[in-house]
């Protein structure tokens, strides 16, 4: 619509008031579903929310001791790490004692 046409308002478009208030009507039923949409998300929000909170209280960990959980998880990589290392040299070590077994048998 033209900025003309808006400072004349609606009637002065040629718009009968049955017609005015069919639009209203339109535009608060729209206005209504776009409020019913973001109060259900805003409901959604808060209860994951509440589940973050819940779970959060459960693990029993400060919020504030992110810089904690990191060296913790860094520790935690690490540890991994040397396992790791710990199971291939042991994995070697079969490997070389299955290896004399066989010579074993064969010789008996």
């Amino acid at each position: 619509m033209p900025a003309s046409e808006r400072r004349k308002g609606p009637a002065a478009a040629g718009e009968t008031p049955p017609v005015l208030l069919d639009r209203l009507d339109d535009v608060v039923s729209r206005l209504v579903e776009s409020f019913e949409s973001a109060r259900r998300k805003a409901e959604a929000t808060e209860d994951a929310y509440r589940k973050l909170t819940d779970a959060l209280r459960q693990s029993r960990l400060d919020p504030l001791d992110a810089r904690d959980l990191e060296s913790r998880v860094e520790g935690l990589a690490e540890e991994n790490r040397r396992m790791a290392t710990v199971i291939e040299e042991a994995r070697k070590r079969a490997d070389r004692i299955r290896r004399r077994l066989v010579v074993v048998e064969d010789e008996l």
